[in-house]
């Protein structure tokens, strides 16, 4: 298996993403519950509930996985060990995208307990 510069920027892109995605996972579900209210109040079982929300946020946890992926496309491309390379936007892009889904879980929590 090679261990080029490529590779290892990859396997840190990809452990990212999963921190990345966990903000919006988590601002995923009380949107659900506050878009879908009726819906879930209406099911009689709760499992039934749960995938239905389950169903509902994997799509947006999905996306909000895969997009720190094509944020890393340039700095895992570049080649060049010392420069840049992409590195800064990737690592920018990821800040902003990992406050972006923190505020917007804090908001949708705080208006589904806020109720």
């Amino acid at each position: 298996m090679t261990s080029g510069p490529g590779v290892r920027r990859l396997f840190i892109v990809h452990m990212l993403a999963y921190a990345l995605a966990l903000p919006w996972g988590v601002a995923t579900v009380p949107g659900i519950f506050l878009w879908k209210e009726s819906t879930l109040l209406a099911m009689a079982d709760e499992r039934d509930a749960v995938r239905y929300v389950v169903r509902l946020a994997s799509g947006p946890i999905f996306v909000a996985f895969v997009l720190p992926h094509l944020f890393g496309i340039p700095w895992i491309r570049s080649g060049r060990v010392g420069t840049d390379g992409g590195r800064t936007a990737f690592f920018v892009g990821s800040a902003l995208f990992f406050a972006a889904g923190s505020v917007l879980a804090m908001f949708a929590w705080s208006r589904l307990l806020g109720r």
